[in-house]
């Protein structure tokens, strides 16, 4: 921005200094930290900013000016042609000379933008330091926070210059890998890792903004593979294919460990680089990222097994070297977590108590460091999901109870890092959740005053996440958590009774959800949960007698689950969700008197549970809802005077009947549903 003229007028007070002035162009617009108030930026939209600032910045370094407080306040927008500009040098510095304002080891600039060799020594700072502001300021505008905050400036500093920023897709989880892996660059801070200089920072920015490969992070073999998968339904020979080169080169590795005692330092690098590349895959396949296409369910399931084969490889053939201890520990950690994912809970157990035990180790090896706390809450608190799902609720309880301990431990020794407390609110919503579902465990055993404890806990865990949401209203992971929590809540409202306070709550986390659905209307994930919010809540207004508003209800919640059971086959919760809303719609359509519409969707609900009964033969819940669907159809046409229809559809109901009752003579059950189809058939035979 063009600076006019410099002067000084007379001061109007007798004996007082001069005035000083400066006259600048006129800027009609708002700085990027006005903007930055309505929530973190588009991906694109921060890029192109950035990439203009770049070059500006790459200009001023051109004519041997430092800026040294580059920062949202100081890149102005302006409104007509949606350009930044670059204002406020008032702590600028040649490159070369002694005209400054700065003397040496004076810390000059603003803290959370500021490069680590700037909050050390102002005075000898180089065009790196403004490119480490330029990537902050990005980082800022991509996650609503700067990389570094704290509740005062000299820890913000100590941050800066000893902890590494969280990646920018944990705090938003729309950032771009490329534009991340840019800003990481830009930041990193050991100056010579950056890029050479804000032009050639520029250039990368244009790559991302024109779709090409950035030079960050070349896109090698596997990589262009990854998003050939992406971009397809059935990629699956390719990737396999991908993934058996990893092992060969996995085997080679640790054969090269093994033998050649002249090399170990390299196999351990190796090794390492090697899991590392295991881990991201891991990552990404249990993190949802192929739920976004559809019919990729099962390459996510292939996945995660060549993933448990590498882990399970290198426990095998490395995993007793001590100098490896934090990546045994993770790659137990990451072992249990599969076995957890492909329900193999006992597995999965083992395996966590393995690194549970290897990170105790490590916590009292550095007890100053935050990692082996971070890593041992994460196991405990996995830990505590396997004990629960195996109704083992005392063990889970005090596994969640260490994962909360730990968390809070991280929370007071970083009080301002978001995703610690993050994390503390999900530890103490899990052991609200066990205490609650103590009732289901064993009935007889249920104590009222932990199920009060854990309701409170629960509602704990909702406010935390509500704080936090005021700093980061944008983070999809916390309006996940928080529409989760809702949605926790309202069922063990509902199982307890107190149907007023589930719809209440249930109605607070459907909100949320349809929310982050409409957002990214590609997510399955997020449209299943919002499918099973809405049948949940439906249900609960049902039981209220509120036919009407739960019908309304299971009609929105039909569209997104018939489209995710079509869309991915393979996926047998989709396809049982979709059966389940069928025989709910078809209940209440019969309550209200419209037949008509009831025949139709039971219709399609047995179409379906016969599908899904030819497909898995040994299901007999799934025989039975075939054995219900003939049944009910048989009622509603025996309700619009259809006898002969009924007559079949009942008949055809306890012919199903009757052989489930020679597997299963005592169930009571299924006695009484073919004692009512007779009943009804009598009643059609004497009209």
């Amino acid at each position: 921005v063009s600076v006019y003229e410099v002067g000084e007028v007379p001061s109007g007070n007798t004996g007082a200094s001069p005035l000083h002035y400066y006259a600048m162009r006129f800027v009609k617009g708002l700085s990027l930290f006005d903007i930055l108030r309505d929530g973190p930026l588009e991906n694109r939209r921060a890029a192109s900013y950035m990439h203009q600032v770049a070059l500006a910045l790459q200009a001023a370094h051109d004519q041997g000016i430092l800026h040294r407080d580059l920062k949202p306040h100081n890149i102005m927008v302006e409104e007509q042609t949606d350009r930044p500009l670059v204002t406020d040098f008032g702590l600028a510095k040649f490159v070369e000379g002694q005209n400054s304002i700065t003397y040496a080891g004076q810390v000059m600039g603003t803290p959370a933008y500021m490069s680590p060799e700037q909050a050390q020594d102002a005075a000898s700072v180089t065009p790196a330091a403004d490119q480490y502001s330029i990537g902050a300021t990005l980082y800022h505008l991509l996650t609503g926070r700067p990389p570094f905050q704290a509740a005062n400036i000299a820890e913000t500093i100590r941050q800066i210059i000893d902890k590494q920023p969280l990646a920018l897709r944990q705090l938003n989880a729309g950032v771009h890998r490329d534009l991340e892996t840019i800003c990481l660059k830009s930041i990193h801070k050991d100056p010579s890792r950056r890029y050479e200089s804000c032009h050639e920072l520029a250039e990368d920015l244009q790559r991302y903004l024109q779709g090409r490969p950035i030079v960050a992070r070349p896109v090698g073999r596997l990589e262009r593979t990854w998003r050939w998968c992406q971009r397809n339904p059935i990629p699956a020979s390719l990737t396999a294919t991908a993934a058996l080169l990893l092992i060969a080169f996995m085997a080679s590795i640790v054969i090269g460990y093994r033998n050649t005692s002249a090399a170990l330092a390299v196999s351990e690098s190796r090794l390492q680089k090697a899991l590392q590349v295991v881990d991201e895959l891991f990552t990404r396949v249990s993190e949802d990222e192929l739920l976004n296409e559809p019919g990729m369910q099962p390459l996510r399931a292939e996945l995660l097994e060549k993933a448990l084969k590498h882990y399970e490889y290198f426990l095998s053939e490395g995993g007793s070297n001590s100098k490896l201890g934090e990546e045994v520990a993770a790659a137990h950690f990451r072992v249990g977590m599969i076995y957890q994912l492909t329900r193999r809970l006992e597995d999965a157990e083992r395996e966590l108590l393995l690194a549970r035990q290897q990170q105790e180790k490590l916590m009292d090896e550095i007890p100053s460091s935050d990692a082996p706390i971070k890593a041992l809450a994460d196991t405990c608190n996995a830990l505590g999901s396997v004990y629960s799902k195996l109704n083992r609720n005392d063990d889970a309880i005090a596994m969640l109870e260490e994962a909360a301990s730990l968390r809070t431990r991280l929370v007071e020794r970083q009080p301002e890092d978001t995703e610690y407390r993050r994390l503390l609110s999900n530890a103490t919503m899990n052991m609200g959740m066990v205490r609650v579902d103590q009732k289901q465990v064993d009935p007889s055993q249920t104590n009222q005053s932990q199920i009060e404890q854990g309701l409170s806990e629960m509602q704990l865990a909702q406010s935390m996440r509500i704080d936090l949401l005021k700093s980061e209203p944008d983070s999809v992971r916390l309006q996940r958590d928080l529409a989760l929590g809702w949605y926790s809540i309202g069922k063990n409202q509902a199982e307890l009774g107190r149907l007023e306070d589930s719809v209440s709550a249930l109605k607070q986390g459907v909100a949320i959800f349809r929310e982050l659905a409409q957002k990214d209307s590609r997510s399955l994930s997020g449209k299943y949960r919002l499918v099973v919010a809405l049948t949940l809540l439906g249900g609960v207004l049902a039981e209220q007698d509120k036919s009407m508003d739960a019908t309304s209800v299971y009609e929105e919640a039909l569209i997104p689950v018939q489209s995710l059971a079509q869309s991915n086959p393979e996926v047998p919760d989709y396809q049982h969700a979709w059966l389940d809303l069928l025989l709910r719609l078809g209940i209440e359509y019969s309550d209200q008197g419209n037949l008509d519409r009831s025949v139709e969707v039971r219709l399609q609900a047995l179409e379906l549970a016969k599908q899904l009964s030819e497909e898995s033969p040994d299901d007999p819940i799934l025989l039975s809802d075939v054995a219900y669907c003939l049944g009910a159809l048989g009622d509603t046409e025996r309700r619009r005077e259809r006898y002969d229809e009924a007559r079949e559809y009942y008949t055809q109901a306890n012919h199903i009947l009757n052989r489930m009752l020679e597997q299963d003579p005592d169930s009571e059950d299924l006695k009484k549903q073919q004692l009512q189809n007779e009943q009804e058939l009598r009643s059609i035979e004497d009209r």
